[in-house]
């Protein structure tokens, strides 16, 4: 503190007795020549010769009150440091109030340079600010968050109190689980000794308390419809726990929810005007009393529209056919609605909030009212951005039918709330993070609580190694030397299983692409070009695309760049070498938390491209490139060099959606280590916006803790050919269990036939011998025997492959990779023509792809889905024998294939052959079960399998 001369004795004397003022109160009632004092802290500060100019925030309003003392009173002062200002409220030359101060008191210092982690005028990503909760209360925007989010409280409880409503305090603590989904915290007491005492025989350690297992709370639900039996319109507005085990962006384990229950309501347009209400009634009170808070959001384009809009309606029915024609994904009638599939309803009906009402009854909880056809008088409440905030039913108020739903002696007192005068209720929850989430434009739910808990993470301290909080995610990343960052599974996964989804941090043309449409990816002839840049488009859609303007087009423009022309459209053009690498280094511009926190750090292997023809190469047709005649001097020539490098080592291939392939950039699909037998699969789309978005899913079970791997190289290649790729390519050198054994697993995919003893078989990494007669070939005529097949192979069409196929049947072992490869290429013309034999050969791969390629992935999916065609074949061909014993049998095996490889391919896209193939293949399996019986009696299998 300050040490007073008798100066500052009179004047502490003086403002002794004056009242302590909030900022927000100064600002909204003082007039000048008001003696005041205000508290609060430093948020910045500046010098002139004699003066100190203070900006000083209390938290009580977004502004800061500028206090100007003398020069000499700053010595102890900082930017943090908290403290008491007193003096006389007089005007800046703008005419803004400031504090003209004698006496400043300091009560704390900052001690910004002891470990404080915010740095001052600096702004900090929300994933930053979530790893010091402590001090994320003091950001600017977060401390506007938490006025907003206190104001929509009051709102709340002002609605409720004006329309009726009384608040009614459930309990924390109960033995209900209302949603029956299980997914609760046990509570038990801590002092051992004591429930020691208390116990009794024959209850269980949890039960001794309170002679019951007992949980926190999910909802208080069940007892506010026993409020509303007595005050009939009920609501409360208080904290409810989940156990689910996800990191997703819309989930807590701790959450306020508001709840309300109403008597007498039996029209479930009541219930949507109730909620419609509501939320208008509190978003418009916000926007009133936090307008200037709620400013400091709006840099994200907040969208306000919708209030002056009738939310939406759909029944469940209409929502479900709206899915299921449509092309982005596939969904499965009678099942839940995933967040693709809310988000697509909500932006169908013009991105207002959008009830979808009358529920299949297997869908809802118990208490949900029946209605005819299995159906419920359900509501769920979709919201843009977020999906699903609100959830109500009407409540079944059939004693007997709710009787017979409920397990003997279960929620007794709640039956008897229809027993004993009960009456039709109504009621819903609101998550209201979620809808602080959805008013706000807040992008993930841990930035809508002051201090939020989910899996792994209950304390305020800092957030544990490698918790992604981005997206929905089931893994964690750890560090290990040599390795690197590597990542296992946070819960035991099975095939199929969601791991994680992102958006590409750039995508653009592959590395020795022809000329494309740099709007949507299409080879093209170059005839078109873009009116600002002078590039390749095809056409005014793909000119604005934002991939194009306001990337390349932007730089090609402004510098006069234009694209010269070619001759030879076939040919890799060097022109193209440039544009992904650049989309990577405005990317970095214009989003540059993500590429701080995903993609900086990524490998590039400077050390080992350096020097190198493909470093000479980039440096010719990238580098010089772009800080020459593009004028992009900003980019040091290590940047561009390492941007190149992260590319080559990090990218992947993905196809467009007119099916040509180019390159993405996923940041946490790289993390994932190489093994060449993966147990994730990954699938990139191309989403409505243009965007490329991958999912990764488990392919094989995957214990908690387990290792995911993905494979950076193709998994049908022999070791040789793989290791090479990889050392090429990624610049390391494969060691992997598969890679290290000579067998390959004992698939002996790199083995040979003894051309010597012609029985005994050749396998080896760095000498072939053979274990009968001991004859042997070096890895050198290996490899050359390897590079001349594949050279026959990629000359070859697919009629020809059969001929080669022949040539080294003799010389390759049966399970050889390239033998494989060509099987499968081959069974389609087989199909047609040798039935029995497509039907071999997919067995033959499929023997293989078991071991290389095991589980839910994309190949087994389609080589199941061959199989299955080639079986429809033979059946077709047995019909006409009359076998009905072997068709019965085949038409067993064919149902099996189409089982297992449905719900692989069911997840590609439309536009691609597997995905269109899951289509397919899933209505042959609907269609082969309802006449399974008339194909044993004579229908013919092809008629069938056609209508799908």
């Amino acid at each position: 503190m300050f040490k007073f001369n008798k100066i500052n004795n009179v004047l502490h004397r003086l403002y002794s007795s004056s009242k302590i003022l909030p900022i927000s109160n100064v600002l909204k009632n003082c007039v000048l020549g008001d003696k005041i004092q205000i508290k609060g802290w430093v948020k910045s500060l500046r010098k002139m010769k004699e003066t100190a100019f203070l900006d000083i925030n209390d938290g009580s309003c977004r502004q800061n009150l500028q206090v100007v003392l003398p020069i000499e009173q700053l010595k102890l002062l900082s930017t943090g440091s908290s403290v008491i200002a007193k003096g006389t409220l007089t005007k800046t030359p703008r005419g803004q109030l400031e504090l003209n101060s004698h006496l400043v008191e300091v009560y704390g210092d900052s001690n910004l340079n002891d470990g404080y982690p915010f740095a001052p005028k600096k702004t900090y990503s929300p994933v930053y600010l979530r790893q010091c909760l402590q001090f994320r209360l003091r950001d600017t925007k977060f401390a506007s968050f938490l006025r907003v989010r206190d104001a929509a409280f009051l709102a709340v409880h002002n609605y409720f109190c004006k329309n009726g409503y009384i608040n009614v305090h459930t309990p924390i603590l109960t033995s209900n689980d209302c949603e029956g989904a299980g997914e609760i915290f046990s509570v038990v007491p801590d002092n051992k000794n004591m429930l020691k005492r208390m116990n009794t025989d024959h209850i269980a350690d949890d039960e001794t308390y309170f002679d019951s297992k007992v949980f926190l709370t999910v909802s208080g639900q069940l007892h506010l419809e026993a409020a509303a039996h007595s005050l009939s319109k009920v609501y409360s507005f208080g904290p409810t726990f989940r156990a689910e085990n996800s990191k997703s962006r819309l989930h807590l384990s701790e959450f306020y929810m508001i709840e309300a229950e109403c008597a007498f309501m039996d029209d479930l347009e009541q219930l949507m005007d109730m909620i419609e209400n509501l939320i208008k009634t509190v978003t418009n009170e916000i926007l009133y009393a936090k307008d200037d808070d709620i400013d400091k959001f709006k840099e994200g384009q907040l969208d306000f529209s919708w209030l002056s809009k009738e939310f939406a309606v759909l029944t469940y029915k209409e929502a479900t056919t709206l899915l299921s024609n449509s092309s982005n994904f596939k969904f499965i009638p009678n099942s839940s609605l995933n967040k693709e599939h809310e988000h697509f309803l909500v932006k169908h009906c013009g991105n207002v909030p959008t009830f979808v009402i009358n529920w299949p009854k297997a869908l809802k909880p118990f208490y949900a009212k029946e209605q005819e056809d299995s159906h419920v008088a359900a509501l769920d409440l979709l919201v843009p951005n977020v999906g699903e905030l609100v959830g109500g039913s009407l409540r079944e108020n059939d004693y007997e039918l709710l009787k017979n739903k409920l397990p003997s002696n279960a929620l007794d007192w709640y039956l008897d709330l229809r027993k004993f005068g009960g009456v039709p209720t109504g009621g819903f929850g609101l998550g209201f993070e979620r809808y602080l989430q959805f008013v706000l434009g807040i992008g993930n739910i841990k930035d809508a609580i002051p201090f939020p808990r989910w899996p792994h993470n209950s304390d305020i301290e800092e957030i544990k190694e490698g918790a992604w909080s981005l997206q929905d995610i089931y893994f964690t990343i750890k560090y290990k030397d040599k390795v690197g960052r590597y990542a296992t599974a946070d819960v035991d996964l099975k095939p199929g299983d969601f791991i994680f989804a992102e958006t590409s941090f750039a995508f653009g043309p592959k590395s020795d692409s022809p000329p494309l449409c740099l709007g949507c990816h299409i080879p093209l002839d170059c005839t078109t070009l873009c009116s600002t840049c002078k590039w390749p488009v095809c056409n005014t859609n793909c000119e604005l695309n934002p991939v194009h303007k306001k990337f390349e087009c932007a730089v090609f423009s402004k510098a006069k760049v234009h694209f010269q022309k070619i001759f030879d459209l076939n040919e890799p053009c060097l022109q193209y070498e440039c544009i992904t690498p650049l989309r990577v280094l405005l990317s970095m511009l214009q989003n540059n938390d993500r590429w701080i926190q995903e993609v900086k750090d990524m490998e590039a292997h400077n050390d080992k491209r350096r020097n190198t023809s493909i470093w000479r190469f980039n440096q010719i047709n990238i580098v010089n490139y772009l800080r020459g005649p593009c004028r992009l001097k900003m980019f040091d020539e290590e940047l561009i060099h390492t941007v190149c490098g992260i590319l080559e080592c990090n990218a992947f291939e993905a196809r467009s959606k007119s099916g040509y392939p180019i390159r993405c950039l996923f940041p946490k699909l790289s993390i994932l280590s190489h093994n060449c037998i993966s147990n994730i699969s990954h699938t990139i789309v191309c989403d409505e916006n243009a965007d490329y978005r991958v999912t990764v899913r488990a392919t094989t079970e995957t214990k908690k803790g387990g290792e995911l791997f993905s494979s950076y190289t193709y998994a049908l290649w022999p070791t040789m050919v793989r290791r090479q790729h990889l050392k090429e390519s990624k610049y390391f050198f494969c060691t992997c269990d598969r890679c290290s054994d000579s067998t390959e697993i004992g698939t002996h995919m790199s083995s040979l036939i003894c051309n010597k003893c012609n029985i005994g078989v050749l396998y080896g990494n760095d000498n072939w011998a053979c274990l009968n007669c001991g004859d042997s070939r070096t890895s050198v005529e290996v490899q050359k025997l390897f590079e001349t097949i594949q050279n026959e192979i990629d000359a070859a069409n697919i009629a020809d492959l059969e001929g080669i196929m022949e040539k080294y049947v003799s010389v390759l072992h049966p399970h050889n990779s390239y033998l494989v490869m060509m099987k499968l290429s081959l069974i389609p013309i087989f199909r047609r023509t040798n039935i029995q034999k497509a039907i071999q050969f997919c067995k033959d791969a499929l023997y293989i792809l078991n071991v290389v390629e095991p589980g839910c992935t994309r190949i087994r999916g389609t080589t199941l889905y061959e199989l299955s065609l080639a079986t429809f074949s033979l059946i077709g061909r047995l019909q006409k024998q009359k076998q009905n014993e072997l068709i019965c049998r085949e038409m067993q095996n064919v149902v099996k294939y189409l089982e297992e490889c449905v719900p692989i391919l069911i997840r590609e896209p439309d536009y691609t052959f597997e995905g269109k193939a899951g289509t397919i293949a899933m209505r042959q399996l609907e269609n082969l079960k309802r006449n399974f019986k008339n194909v044993i009696n004579g229908s013919n299998i092809i008629d069938i399998i056609n209508n799908a």
